[in-house]
């Protein structure tokens, strides 16, 4: 018997399915949120902010997007898959709802084995670390002599991010029974593994047109091939030609 299989009707009873119902589009929405905040962060990690110029300090913008959109995915992380507090509602507390609540013993069972994966606890603990101690609150010793030593110890990276959500979806879709969530950004689902442009492309696009290194060649040529050229290594000057065919003339 595969929970994924069973119509909610089979599982809980009928006075707890519109509780029930709220609790999991409630998980589900930030869920979304998670997805489309890792979603945007590959699309900026993948992006050539430095050989444009484009980043701190003469142009902070992108720099500290992509740090508020990770610190909210931490945050979302935390919040449904960790947060200890018991009026919280976490994946764990909709599965022990679902159990309380249960018509059959042999599900209650199948739940009771239903957890996030080991190897989670090592990003937990990191998580709870940033959480605690710099996102959701400012420690006062670890913010005011060693800000970076601290981040380094508990340093959490995008596929970190990602591994999480994937197992976040996949507890989560469990939960949904024979229900289907798409925990897909609706707005971005038609661009995953496609070469259309995002809003995210359209955006950079505008910004490497107006920078000082797609125009030199137009507005200082003789600098561009005695200078700049040369100093630039080939995989920049690869991604600079790229644009200009790309930009020129749009």
């Amino acid at each position: 018997m595969d929970l994924e299989e069973l119509k909610i009707d089979q599982v809980i009873n009928n006075n707890f399915i519109e509780d029930y119902t709220k609790h999991i589009e409630a998980i589900w929405w930030q869920i979304v949120e998670l997805d489309t905040d890792i979603y945007i962060l590959n699309k900026l990690s993948k992006l050539p902010f430095e050989t444009f110029h484009l980043t701190f300090p003469s142009s902070p913008f992108w720099g500290q997007i992509y740090k508020t959109l990770f610190d909210m995915s931490l945050l979302i992380i935390w919040r449904i898959s960790f947060d200890p507090n018991k009026k919280s509602l976490t994946l764990n507390k909709i599965n022990q709802l679902i159990q309380k609540n249960s018509v059959s013993d042999d599900i209650i069972e199948k739940l009771k084995t239903l957890e996030l994966s080991p190897w989670i606890v090592d990003t937990k603990i990191k998580v709870e670390k940033l959480r605690h101690k710099l996102i959701g609150h400012s420690d006062i010793i670890i913010n005011t002599y060693k800000p970076q030593e601290f981040f380094n110890m508990y340093r959490v990276r995008l596929n970190d991010l990602e591994k999480c959500r994937d197992d976040i979806v996949r507890y989560f879709d469990i939960l949904c029974f024979d229900h289907n969530y798409s925990t897909r950004t609706r707005e971005y689902l038609d661009f995953v593994d496609s070469d259309r442009e995002t809003d995210i492309d359209k955006i950079f696009n505008l910004m490497v047109k107006d920078s000082p290194i797609f125009k030199m060649q137009d507005e200082h040529p003789e600098f561009w091939e005695k200078y700049y050229k040369k100093k630039i290594d080939k995989k920049d000057l690869e991604i600079i030609d790229y644009y200009r065919a790309k930009l020129k003339n749009v």
